[in-house]
C-alpha cells in the first residue's frame, strides 16, 4: 500500500485494504481467540517458561543436530547473531529492507521477541522440540542467506554452505521407519498388532492387554491405522492387574514380567510383548442390560455393577453397546468408575470412541476391563460421559461380569 500510495487509484487501495482485513486481520483475530482459549486450558504450547534458550533452542539442537548441550545451542545462537549483523550491515549499505536475509531475520527475531513477551506477560510456555519446529527453516534460511551475501564479496566463503549438507546427511544416516525420536515407546510395531489380532481370533473373549500410560492413546490410533480392530488396553495401575498380555518398555521389563514370558520384542521403540504363563480362567457370572435411548445428558448410565462382586474377587467387565455420535466430539467417553464409601475413586478408566474409529452411526463399541480385587468398592458404574452435551444415542447396552481366576 505504501509503495502505491501515489500512483494507485482509490479503488485499488480500497480493494487492497479489504483484502488485508479479510485475509489478514480477521484470521489473525480468530486465531488469537483460539490461542487464548488453549492458553486458558493450559494446552497452548508443549514446553515450559524456563527460558527460550533452555527450552526451545536446546531441545531443537538435540533433535536436529543430535546434541542438546549448551555448547551446541550457543554455536547456533552465535551463527544467527552473525547472520543478523551481516543483515544490519546490508541494510545500512543499501538503505533497503527488502533483501531475503533481512526479511527472514525480521520474521525470526520478531517471533523470538513475541515468545518472550507472551511468556513474561501471559505465562505462555516457550515451545519445545516438535512445538518449535517452525524455527528450524527460519534459522537455516538465515544462515544460508548470510553465506550467500558474504560470498558476493568473498567467493571462497561460498564453500561454507557445504556445511549445511551435514544436516540432510545426518537425517539419512539416522532415519528409521519403526519409531519416533520423541517417546519411541508410543510406536507399537505392526507385527505386535498382527500377533495380537491372531491371538484374539483364537480366543472366545476379548484379551486383556496391559501397558504403560504412554500407550493409552497411541495404541488405538496405531491399531486403527493398521486397519485392525482395537482390543481393550488397560494402563491403570500397570503392571498390576489381570492381563492376558502386556506391552512393556524395556526399562520396566523385570518388574512386569513376573508370571509372563516374552513372545516378541522390537529394538527400535524398545518394546517387549509378553504373554501370561498360565492362561486366565474366566467364568460368566451375570449380565446387565440398559435400554436404548437418545440423550444430551452429561452422564448416561449403562450399568450399575454389584459392588459385592468387586470386593470378593477379580472381575472381567465386558461392555457391548451400539453407539451413535451425531457430531465429531472427542470428549465423549465410555467410563468405568468405582468409588469407595466416601466417594473417592478406587478405579477409573475411560476410552474415547472417536479414538477407535472416526465414525459412529450405530456401530458396536465392545470394550473390556480386568479389575483386581477392590476391597473398598462401594459403588461401581459404567456410563457414557458427554461433557459437551451433544446428541448421542445408544442401542441395547449389554454388560457382562465374569470371575477371573489364574
Amino acid at each position: 500500500l505504501w509503495k502505491h500510495r501515489e500512483r494507485g487509484t482509490r479503488r485499488t487501495v480500497l480493494v487492497q485494504c479489504i483484502a488485508l482485513v479479510l485475509l489478514g486481520l480477521l484470521p489473525f483475530l480468530y486465531a488469537t481467540g483460539v490461542a487464548m482459549e488453549l492458553k486458558r486450558l493450559g494446552l497452548l504450547y508443549h514446553g515450559s517458561t524456563d527460558g527460550f534458550f533452555l527450552v526451545t533452542v536446546t531441545s531443537l539442537c538435540h533433535y536436529v543436530l543430535g546434541s542438546g548441550s549448551g555448547w551446541a545451542a550457543l554455536v547456533v545462537v552465535l551463527l544467527v547473531a552473525l547472520s543478523t549483523a551481516i543483515g544490519a550491515v546490508e541494510v545500512r549499505r543499501t538503505k533497503s529492507l527488502g533483501s531475503p536475509l533481512v526479511l527472514v531475520n525480521t520474521v525470526l527475531w520478531s517471533d523470538v521477541l513475541l515468545r518472550m513477551l507472551m511468556a513474561t506477560g501471559m505465562g505462555v510456555n516457550f515451545p519445545e522440540d516438535r512445538a518449535a519446529l517452525h524455527f528450524v527453516p527460519l534459522v537455516l534460511l538465515s544462515i544460508a542467506f548470510a553465506i550467500e551475501r558474504l560470498a558476493l564479496e568473498h567467493r571462497r566463503v561460498a564453500w561454507a554452505s557445504a556445511l549445511l549438507l551435514l544436516l540432510p546427511v545426518r537425517t539419512v544416516l539416522t532415519a528409521n521407519l519403526d519409531h519416533t525420536l520423541f517417546w519411541p515407546e508410543q510406536s507399537v510395531p505392526t507385527r505386535f498388532i498382527d500377533r495380537l489380532a491372531e491371538l484374539r481370533r483364537a480366543s472366545p473373549r476379548p484379551l486383556l492387554i496391559g501397558a504403560q500410560h504412554q500407550l493409552a492413546m497411541a495404541w488405538p490410533v496405531g491399531v486403527w491405522l493398521a486397519g485392525r480392530e482395537a482390543q481393550p488396553l488397560q494402563t491403570v495401575d500397570f503392571p498390576n492387574g489381570p492381563h492376558d498380555l502386556r506391552i512393556v518398555k524395556g526399562g520396566f521389563l523385570g518388574e512386569a514380567s513376573a508370571g509372563y514370558h516374552v513372545i516378541d520384542s522390537a529394538k527400535g521403540p524398545g518394546l517387549w510383548l509378553l504373554e501370561r504363563n498360565r492362561a486366565l480362567e474366566v467364568n460368566a457370572i451375570t449380565e446387565l442390560w440398559a435400554t436404548e435411548r437418545s440423550t444430551r445428558e452429561e452422564f448416561a448410565e449403562l450399568a450399575h455393577l454389584p459392588d459385592s462382586l468387586l470386593r470378593t474377587g477379580s472381575i472381567l467387565v465386558e461392555v457391548d453397546v451400539p453407539l451413535t455420535i451425531t457430531s465429531s466430539s472427542p470428549d465423549v467417553r465410555l467410563v468405568l468408575e468405582v468409588n469407595d464409601a466416601e466417594g473417592g475413586k478406587v478405579f477409573y478408566d475411560a476410552i474415547a470412541p472417536l479414538v477407535l474409529s472416526p465414525e459412529w452411526a450405530g456401530h458396536r463399541l465392545h470394550w473390556a476391563w480386568g479389575l483386581p480385587i477392590l476391597p473398598h468398592a462401594h459403588r461401581a458404574i459404567v456410563y457414557l460421559y458427554n461433557p459437551g452435551r451433544i446428541a448421542i444415542s445408544h442401542g441395547m447396552a449389554r454388560t457382562v461380569l465374569s470371575a477371573i481366576h489364574g
